[in-house]
């Protein structure tokens, strides 16, 4: 009994406070010990009738190699062919949330997963530890529905934020072709 909480102790001591802070309004992410901000990221949230989950959760399983089983991967000509891909997976809830790395877009468009840029989520994934908290707050910037931000968009003639501009934050991350290699064989 007294090794355990002298182990606990130590550990607290060596590992810090870790928080992962998730703003759904704001669509981002900062990742902080001891209160002090290590990691800040863009994300991508869920969008209309996939909304992501507020409220206070712990990281329940780290994989770095996950494979959706709820989402198959539907290819016209070969059908399904495996799940979709979630590199440097930390789920959150029991019900298939995660934080994973993927496409980041200017609008909540994911199942409800929090999708982070590739390298971020390589940070985080070595940051964290089974049990880290996250907490997500906020609202989508759009309400419950993406069509209320074309709406707008339309509205004042404005092109999609997406449309002509590189894929935000994937640059520099030449290792994801090697790390990512084993998703080929799928």
């Amino acid at each position: 009994m007294r090794y355990s909480v002298l182990f606990m102790i130590v550990t607290c001591f060596i590992f810090g406070d870790k928080i992962i802070e998730i703003n759904l309004a704001t669509q981002t992410l900062v990742a902080k010990e001891d209160d002090k901000p290590i990691i800040t990221s863009s994300i991508c949230s869920g969008r209309a009738g996939y909304t992501t989950p507020v409220g206070t959760f712990s990281i329940l399983e780290k994989n770095r190699m996950h494979v959706s089983n709820r989402y198959p991967i539907v290819d016209k000509i070969a059908g399904i062919r495996g799940g979709a891909k979630m590199p440097y997976m930390l789920r959150v809830t029991n019900t298939g949330i995660a934080i994973h790395a993927g496409e980041v877009v200017d609008y909540p468009d994911s199942h409800g997963c929090i999708r982070v840029p590739y390298g971020n989520a390589m940070k985080l994934f070595k940051w964290t530890t089974v049990g880290t908290k996250v907490k997500i707050v906020g609202e989508t910037p759009y309400g419950d529905s993406i069509n209320q931000m074309r709406l707008s968009l339309l509205k004042n003639n404005v092109s999609s934020p997406n449309r002509d501009r590189p894929k935000r934050e994937l640059q520099n991350v030449e290792w994801v072709d090697e790390h990512l290699s084993y998703y080929d064989n799928l």
